[in-house]
């Protein structure tokens, strides 16, 4: 007899293998050069047409079990794609290896890899000038270490390296002056030279901007007041040792906004996929529970769970401090730094430390943080870190 089950399954498999191929000729038409907003104002009725059939069998999708209900359209892409590559794998096997090739595919936007960018050239910059290395063109040219470091931040001065650095806040004019004509100055005004880059240095640990006047007036007094009386103001002083106040304060904030940025959302994240923030991280015993800015003994972690720590992070720089990290695996067997873009990265020992890009999380979200995410969580984070780039 007939088994009328595999008849409906085969029927239902072979209507959804029909929208998909409509579009998968589409995709091959358009030589895959394509926006996902063609769905929300379809210029043509076959379009509408097949979008709705793509929606209506999604239940029939080979890649509906290993996606989030709400991934219709990245689990529909990537079955026209794995058909147009001839089914190279199963299905599963095809998801591990292709998922992030194929969600760049869908959201196409550079904000993401813009925060990324934004840490490497500020944290770089910043960092060289606080560990009082010559940041010009003529000494960065003579350090092989250097040049591709020079290559890149040209590239965002956009041809210019003197326009890189003076978007940054440090004119290249003025630290050739200082460079060339002030450092061996019986005046010493290395001694100023090295306070400003610690609170320089401190600016970027902290968050805070310590070159303001107002914080050195009350906090470095014996600084402030040396500066004052050299060079008529603080500000004034601040450019004779080739920072630019304003440019560094604009920068900083756009710095400190990131970073907020990128916390508030994961905080936020956690909210909705229905976590409980508690008050006391003791009471954090078990799964879907936490806590956000709580103190322990010698360290308050950003986001503290039961059998994990997760910070958020814009990127990563070598010359960061280690010590807030070092006090935090006192207290679990591992802790996640999640950044917007870049490569994972484990680091083994008695306490795991795992530096990951949020679209590797997403996708191992289950096994990290026992939930699965859904991968329109890159196109949230990415509109909370929109901002417009210094270079641009």
């Amino acid at each position: 007899g007939f088994d009328y089950l595999n008849i409906l399954n085969s029927v239902s498999a072979a209507n959804r293998k029909k929208f998909v191929m409509m579009f998968l000729d589409y995709l091959v038409e358009h030589k895959f050069e394509w926006n996902p907003d063609i769905f929300k104002r379809p210029e043509y009725d076959y379009i509408k047409y097949f979008y709705k059939g793509l929606k209506d069998t999604w239940d029939n999708s080979l890649f509906r079990e290993f996606t989030h209900a709400d991934d219709i359209l990245l689990g529909s892409l990537m079955e026209a794609y794995y058909y147009h590559e001839e089914e190279p794998s199963s299905p599963h096997q095809y998801y591990q290896d292709n998922m992030e090739r194929i969600l760049k595919d869908i959201y196409k936007d550079e904000h993401l890899g813009k925060a990324w960018t934004f840490n490497h050239a500020l944290q770089g910059i910043y960092r060289k000038y606080s560990n009082g290395e010559r940041i010009t063109r003529s000494y960065m040219e003579s350090e092989e270490k250097d040049q591709q470091f020079l290559t890149e931040m040209t590239t965002l001065g956009q041809g210019n390296y003197s326009h890189f650095m003076g978007a940054i806040g440090l004119p290249a004019s003025r630290l050739d002056s200082l460079y060339h004509d002030e450092l061996d100055d019986p005046w010493k005004i290395e001694v100023l030279y090295e306070n400003i880059r610690r609170l320089v240095e401190e600016s970027l640990n902290t968050g805070e901007n310590r070159l303001l006047g107002k914080y050195a007036s009350q906090n470095e007094k014996k600084l402030y007041q040396a500066m004052c009386m050299k060079y008529g103001h603080w500000t004034g002083g601040l450019s004779k040792v080739g920072v630019d106040l304003k440019a560094f304060t604009k920068q900083l904030n756009s710095y400190n906004s990131l970073r907020s940025g990128f916390h508030s959302f994961f905080h936020g994240l956690l909210k909705r996929y229905e976590f409980t923030e508690l008050e006391n991280p003791k009471r954090v015993k078990k799964d879907g529970q936490f806590t956000c800015g709580k103190a322990l003994k010698d360290c308050t972690p950003e986001l503290y769970f039961w059998d994990k720590i997760i910070e958020t992070r814009l990127g990563f720089h070598k010359n960061e401090p280690q010590d807030h990290i070092e006090r935090l695996k006192g207290h679990t067997g591992m802790i996640i730094l999640i950044a917007p873009d870049g490569e994972k990265e484990v680091i083994s020992g008695e306490t795991v430390l795992i530096r990951i890009p949020f679209g590797q999380f997403i996708k191992e979200s289950r096994s990290l943080l026992g939930v699965q995410l859904r991968h329109s969580e890159m196109e949230r984070l990415s509109n909370k870190l929109k901002r417009k780039s210094f270079w641009e």
